[in-house]
C-alpha cells in the first residue's frame, strides 16, 4: 500500500470512528425504526384487526371504505401521519444541528449555566439556529400530541363498531403505545432548561454539553491556538 493510500485509509478510519459519524449512524437506524412505529400507530383503522361479516377484514377492505365517517377517519389517520412527519423533520434537523455544532464531553458539567458558558463559544447565528429548532420541535410535538389524541378517539369509534376479538384491543393498545412512548420521550427531551440539549435518538439520553472544536468562532487577531478569543 502506497503512502497516499495509507493516508486515505487512515483518514477514512478516523472519520468513521469520530463521534459525529457514530452519532449520525445511530440516528439513521433509530429513525427507520421510529418510522415503522409511526406508520402503524397513525393508521389505526388500517392495521388494527376488524370484523367484516364475521371474518377479519383484509387490508383493502380497511382502506377502500365507502361510509363518509370511515373516509373521514381514514383521512385523519393520514393527517396524523403527516403531522408526525413534520415533527420528525424538525426533530432530525435539530438532532443534526446538535451533532454538527456540539459535542458530548463527559469531563464537563451538565447544568444550564455551565453549558451556557460553552455555548458562548459558538457564533451567534449557529446558536440562534439551535434555539430555533429546539422551539420548533416543542411546538411540533404539541401539535402531534393533539392530533394523535383525536385520531385515537375517531379510530376507536370505527374499531368498536367493527370489533373482531381480543386481538383488536391488543393490537390497538400496542400501536398506541408505540407512539405514546415516542411522545413521552419527546416531552422529556424538550422539557428542559434553555441550554440543555438532549438527544432524541441516541441511547442513554445523551446531553450535548460542549461545542464541536471545529465550530468554535476564532478572531482574526490571533494565530496561535492558545490566543484564540471566543465571542461571548
Amino acid at each position: 500500500m502506497s503512502d497516499d493510500e495509507k493516508e486515505t485509509f487512515d483518514n477514512l478510519k478516523n472519520k468513521l470512528n469520530s463521534q459525529d459519524c457514530n452519532q449520525k449512524i445511530n440516528l439513521t437506524i433509530s429513525f427507520l425504526l421510529q418510522l415503522y412505529k409511526v406508520l402503524v400507530g397513525s393508521f389505526l383503522t388500517v392495521f388494527v384487526p376488524q370484523s367484516c361479516e364475521g371474518v377479519i377484514c383484509s387490508m383493502n377492505q380497511n382502506i377502500f371504505v365507502s361510509s363518509p365517517f370511515n373516509v373521514f377517519v381514514l383521512a385523519f389517520n393520514l393527517f396524523t401521519f403527516f403531522s408526525f412527519m413534520i415533527m420528525y423533520y424538525i426533530e432530525l434537523k435539530r438532532e443534526n444541528k446538535m451533532i454538527v455544532y456540539l459535542d458530548v464531553n463527559k469531563n464537563l458539567p451538565r447544568n444550564d449555566e455551565s453549558v451556557a458558558n460553552q455555548l458562548s463559544k459558538l457564533p451567534k447565528e449557529k446558536l440562534d439556529n439551535l434555539y430555533y429548532y429546539d422551539k420548533r420541535y416543542w411546538e411540533s410535538s404539541i401539535g402531534a400530541f393533539v392530533t394523535f389524541t383525536l385520531n385515537i378517539i375517531f379510530s376507536c369509534i370505527i374499531i368498536a363498531s367493527k370489533y373482531l376479538n381480543s386481538n383488536s384491543i391488543i393490537v390497538l393498545l400496542t400501536n398506541v403505545l408505540f407512539i405514546g412512548s415516542k411522545l413521552y420521550t419527546s416531552y422529556e427531551v424538550v422539557n428542559t432548561s434553555k441550554n440543555i440539549f438532549l438527544s432524541s435518538y441516541l441511547t442513554r439520553k445523551v446531553q450535548f454539553n460542549d461545542v464541536d472544536p471545529d465550530k468554535i468562532e476564532k478572531t482574526e487577531e490571533y494565530s496561535s491556538v492558545d490566543d484564540i478569543q471566543l465571542e461571548v
